[in-house]
């Protein structure tokens, strides 16, 4: 392929002007805030850097060992209960998350019921709502036992009644 010197000026005198929006759109995620939601009827709150917790990781890795090719995630939205990445080189991935020390099986399959709305738009963040589900409690339950807000008797009792309801399903 032959590049014009025409294109190359264009190109040069543009390069620095994306390179400072890039800049600029660094520092501004940096200062992003954080934010856990609330459990319901409870208040969003945001979290320091510190607290936050990594739940998962991916990366294919280089696209050639020895030489520096552009590529990588150019994104990741979640998306019924799945991560979408789109690879700059490489296409699309899939990902689903697998219950750990950190995500339980119950609020995996609560993350598959969740209503973003009629129009779905990963630029944009609008609110998410959850059915009125057993699974979905038990999520909740997952993340308050896990954060020791309930004592081991109510998640027992709680445990009874959520098995008890949704076998009347």
């Amino acid at each position: 392929m032959t590049v014009s010197t025409d294109f190359l000026i264009r190109f040069l005198r543009c390069a620095p002007l994306s390179l400072l929006l890039l800049g600029q759109a660094t520092v501004g995620m940096a200062q992003a805030p954080i934010i856990q939601p609330g459990a319901p009827g409870e208040s969003a709150r945001e979290l320091s850097a510190e607290e936050a917790v990594e739940i998962a990781y991916f990366d294919r890795g280089p696209i050639d060992a020895e030489d520096l090719i552009a590529g990588g995630f150019w994104s990741a939205y979640w998306y019924n209960g799945r991560i979408y990445g789109t690879e700059i080189v490489r296409g699309l991935d899939v990902l689903a998350l697998v219950p750990s020390e950190h995500l339980t099986e119950h609020e995996i399959a609560a993350a598959a019921l969740a209503d973003q709305g009629g129009v779905f738009n990963p630029q944009q963040q609008f609110p998410v709502s959850w059915p009125a589900e057993p699974v979905v409690a038990r999520a909740y339950i997952d993340q308050l036992e896990r954060g020791n807000a309930l004592s081991e008797s109510f998640v027992a009792d709680l445990t009874v009644a959520l098995d008890r309801s949704a076998s009347q399903l």
